[in-house]
């Protein structure tokens, strides 16, 4: 949120808060609070938190569309205490419509921000949007599958597909954006390069190549085409092209040549099953919309880490 002015507070003695937008001057009359644009002729003067149709019209955006108001907040308590946030509601009437980003930590360096999300109404209540860090790694985004059970095999008339049997968990769908990798005699390989795996930083997107693509149920290969089935279910593999198929045949191939069990795990993109953001402190920034709303509080839940150093 751009906020390009700046107010001071002489009654207080300090600067009160900030504007995204640019007024030449203010005014209180009574309980009314008024601006003014230095280019504005035609309608010199502003009635702030009136209900002139349309709202938030007279300082739009350079192509003449109405901004709709919001804020930016600052969640500091606890000043060293490392937390974990959970979520946050907005008290206020239900007729707040918009979306927020929250970032934690930020600062001109690494992106923080977690995810940009709407607010919904949720029991009465309405909740703004955390969303999940891509950057915190604990395991969160890793979910084991289950034991490759027999050879895989491609399909002959698309070989984007290939086949195997599985020992696992009753698969519904692992989504075309999950990376796979397996585990070995307690060691870890990469699924598109059957290359160790050094899983001290955690298994990121960046730390791992990984064949892509999805694997569910399936019963479309002829179980007489498997050399060798060790129980299990038939299990279908769609890369996302014909050569991580390959590559992921090429994995297993090499790793079944060691006679040991070999299991398959998935990691899902962080910010779809990451963890929640952590950190010291976090800026909140929502917009609110154009409807004349009434905003009374913003509560954040969050509990400290085990990592918590403000004691």
């Amino acid at each position: 949120m751009s906020s390009i002015t700046i107010a001071y507070s002489h009654k207080g003695g300090f600067w009160k808060t900030k504007y995204s937008y640019l007024s030449s001057w203010f005014a209180k009359v009574g309980r009314a609070f008024y601006s003014g644009k230095a280019s504005a002729v035609e309608e010199p003067v502003w009635k702030h938190n009136s209900n002139a149709v349309p709202r938030t019209a007279y300082y739009m955006a350079s192509d003449g569309t109405p901004i709709g108001s919001g804020i930016s907040v600052s969640f500091n308590k606890n000043v060293s205490q490392n937390k974990i946030y959970k979520s946050f509601s907005i008290e206020g009437s239900n007729n707040i419509v918009g979306a927020n980003s929250f970032v934690v930590n930020s600062d001109s360096g690494y992106e923080k921000t977690s995810s940009v999300g709407p607010i919904k109404d949720k029991g009465g209540i309405l909740y703004g949007h955390i969303g999940l860090s891509p950057v915190t790694l604990d395991g969160s985004n890793i979910a084991i599958l289950g034991e490759i059970t027999s050879d895989v095999i491609i399909d002959a008339e698309d070989d984007k597909v290939a086949y195997f049997y599985m020992k696992g968990q009753d698969l519904s769908s692992t989504g075309v954006a999950t990376k796979f990798f397996f585990m070995q005699d307690q060691a870890f390989y990469d699924s598109a390069t059957g290359a160790p795996l050094d899983i001290s930083a955690g298994i990121t997107s960046t730390s791992l190549v990984g064949s892509s693509g999805s694997i569910r149920p399936s019963a479309e290969a002829d179980p007489n085409d498997f050399s060798e089935i060790s129980g299990g279910r038939e299990v279908k593999f769609t890369g996302l092209n014909a050569e991580a198929v390959t590559a992921f045949k090429a994995a297993v191939t090499a790793l079944q040549a060691n006679e040991s069990r070999l299991f398959v795990y998935q990691r899902a993109l962080e910010a779809i099953n990451g963890a929640p953001p952590r950190g010291v402190y976090a800026q909140l920034n929502v917009g609110l919309g154009s409807a004349p709303y009434e905003l009374y509080a913003l509560n954040l839940n969050y509990e400290p880490t085990d990592l918590d150093h403000s004691k």
